[in-house]
């Protein structure tokens, strides 16, 4: 894999039954847990951020995304420009969030970082941590969005099994090896689910052969064995969290020649993946997905072939939105992430 482009043949990819309180290879992944240090308590994100991309060439912009899911008009970049593993970011310390490693321009992979602040400014780089193998990732926020979860998948042409944590403060570790049981993969979704975002789901991917296997995340970072697939066998969609306790994996193809998706699949509050919803929306690879508005969530950008920088909002009861005409650079590859309580 040479270019980020390529990886549209891999894909990519969030509740409590009481009141919220105060107090987002699997080849590669990252995952994130608080050490309990934080003196916020789970509430839904309010907001979203999409950032860096591949546009030919890659960028390191970013787009907010409001209370309302509207998405912003491009924002300066800042940090090194590179392309992303599909839904790359993660929230983590409640309100935060952090976009994670991927390929600059085409060129050489790296575990760089950017730390994303609850009013979603993105910081400089940060180095990446010794022993933290540089390549695409996924990401999501579990365990009451303490920490954040990056499961990657592909390194050259490799496909790494391994997972990285991430404390409630943004620090990334070194590499942990995946369990037996556990198919290293890339471009799986990162699907949040369970009471306060309790847990996160792995499901999809390629091989390269496409999947449908699904894996659950625990609220300490331990990734389980594979549960029998549920829906079409895809890789590099995305996810987003909707309702409560409820999450979506949407979008995505399977290896060339196959067609790219506008399908959606539900995971509900335990983690069961439903089948095929037929789509809605522009099919395509490479999108981003995260929640806002603290019950609902959007889809924007992707690869139909030709870059787009449509979007689709979610209804907090999951039902995947017609194109948003899109704003911002068109763009594949963003990290995406929820931010700010």
């Amino acid at each position: 894999m040479k270019d980020f482009y390529n990886l549209e043949n891999y894909h990519y990819g969030k509740s409590s039954k009481k009141p919220y309180n105060r107090g987002k290879s699997f080849g590669y992944q990252v995952l994130g847990f608080g050490s309990g240090g934080s003196v916020l308590g789970y509430s839904p994100t309010q907001i979203g951020i999409f950032a860096f991309g591949n546009a030919a060439p890659s960028v390191n912009i970013s787009n907010l995304v409001n209370t309302s899911g509207v998405v912003s008009t491009d924002q300066t970049g800042v940090g090194t420009a590179r392309a992303m593993g599909m839904d790359s970011g993660s929230t983590f310390g409640f309100e935060n969030g952090i976009c994670c490693f991927g390929q600059i321009s085409g060129g050489p992979f790296t575990n760089l970082t950017n730390i994303v602040n609850s009013a979603g400014l993105v910081a400089t780089d940060t180095a990446g941590v010794s022993g933290a193998t540089a390549g695409y990732v996924i990401g999501v926020g579990y365990g009451g969005n303490r920490g954040g979860a990056f499961f990657g998948g592909r390194v050259g042409d490799d496909y790494s099994g391994v997972t990285n944590l991430i404390s409630d403060v943004g620090v990334v570790s070194a590499d942990t090896a995946i369990a037996s049981g556990v198919t290293a993969r890339t471009g799986p979704c990162a699907v949040p689910f369970g009471d306060e975002n309790s847990n996160c789901l792995m499901v999809y991917g390629n091989t390269p052969a496409a999947q449908n296997v699904s894996n659950i995340v625990s609220t300490e970072g331990v990734v389980a064995s594979d549960v029998t697939g549920v829906g079409t066998a895809r890789g590099s969609g995305a996810a987003s969290r909707y309702g409560v306790g409820l999450g979506v994996a949407a979008y995505g193809t399977g290896v060339a020649p196959a067609p790219y998706y506008s399908i959606s699949n539900k995971v509900n509050i335990s983690g069961v993946v439903a089948t095929d919803t037929s789509g809605v929306g522009t099919a395509r690879t490479g999108a981003g997905g995260c929640g806002y508005g603290g019950d609902k969530g959007i889809f924007a950008y992707g690869a139909p072939g030709a870059y787009t920088a449509v979007s689709n909002l979610v209804s907090n009861v999951g039902t995947v939105g017609t194109d948003v005409t899109g704003v911002g650079t068109a763009r594949t590859g963003v990290s995406a992430c929820g931010i700010g309580q």
